[in-house]
């Protein structure tokens, strides 16, 4: 076999791989981005009817999302399927694609940059709200809203900065890539090259009302949740942000 024929090989199993990364970049960002959308709810359920709604919708929902089957597809699983796609795709164009860095840059930079900043927050609250409570109190299952309440009250920098930057960078992420990531798992039209380049320029531009619109509503559920009378388990919460955060962070 000649070295062109060796190289047209190699080359065809590096897309052939560059696929597969992009199929399953898309179906666990569906897989995530329905746990997402149903911890939004229950956040957009305090902005309507207070805390004790939204305190109401997590008792509901709960049981879905922290499965111990369920938990490990849906959440844990995707985002770290989701990450290594999208490392291995980084990968593959710095090494070998050479894609075009001024088309990526126009089309994905804002995506990609929004994506890691998306994985310091996200961690970081499931850290907060699943981790450290399993770890203090042996269980996650009486957390309710009253420990980001808490930190809202007590703890106000931190805690707005970083659910605000969580609410922001969460939605943009998502519903900028929510259309592709449906066409690549369920299929859909095939376009040109050029159509999906002129596709990806404009699509931010086209979703930033309801970037805006769902974000307004997730931080007005914020608000609902910093306005906590009574938190019963301020003790425990206390507990939890003193062991997670520096005692400088006031």
């Amino acid at each position: 076999m000649s070295s062109t024929d060796t190289n047209s090989s190699s080359r065809n199993i590096i897309y052939k791989v560059y696929g597969i990364a992009n199929k399953v970049q898309a179906i666990t960002a569906i897989g995530f981005s329905t746990f997402a959308v149903i911890h939004g709810l229950q956040i957009a359920a305090g902005a309507v009817g207070g805390v004790e709604a939204a305190d109401q919708a997590l008792l509901l929902a709960r049981p879905i999302y922290q499965d111990a089957h369920l938990e490990g597809y849906m959440v844990t699983g995707s985002v770290a399927a989701h990450l290594l796609a999208g490392l291995t795709k980084s990968s593959l164009d710095y090494c070998y694609l050479n894609n075009n860095k001024k088309n990526n840059k126009a089309t994905g930079y804002y995506h990609g940059i929004t994506g890691q900043l998306l994985i310091p927050l996200s961690v970081g609250h499931y850290i907060l709200t699943r981790r450290m409570p399993i770890q203090t109190m042996g269980d996650s299952a009486f957390v309710d809203f009253g420990i980001v309440g808490w930190g809202l009250q007590n703890k106000p920098w931190v805690t707005w900065t970083w659910h605000v930057a969580l609410i922001g960078v969460g939605v943009y992420h998502m519903v900028g890539g929510a259309p592709l990531a449906f066409r690549r798992t369920f299929g859909g039209k095939t376009t040109s090259k050029k159509e999906q380049l002129d596709d990806k320029k404009g699509s931010m531009v086209k979703f930033i009302p309801l970037v805006i619109g769902i974000s307004t509503v997730l931080v007005a559920g914020l608000v609902a949740t910093s306005r906590l009378d009574k938190i019963p388990l301020r003790r425990e919460y206390q507990a939890i942000y003193n062991r997670l955060l520096p005692g400088w962070i006031i």
